[in-house]
């Protein structure tokens, strides 16, 4: 299944830290959708911004720490 395939790092063994993006990513898809559909703006807490970034950013450093 492709979504096992995502999931996995380039030595087969799954990644939390893709797994936990990907759901941070999705979740702030879904509340910025449901802000424009019901009042027609979105306006993002700091917070929230924050944490995707910051989890973006641990596996940036995580692939970093490992390749090396």
């Amino acid at each position: 299944m492709k979504l096992f395939e995502f999931l996995q790092e380039d030595n087969g063994g799954f990644s939390m830290i893709r797994l936990l993006s990907f759901l941070s990513v999705v979740c702030l898809v879904i509340d910025w959708m449901h802000a424009v559909f019901t009042t027609g703006v979105w306006k993002p807490d700091v917070a929230v911004l924050a944490y995707v970034t910051s989890i973006i950013g641990l596996k940036v450093v995580q692939k970093d720490k490992e390749a090396a």
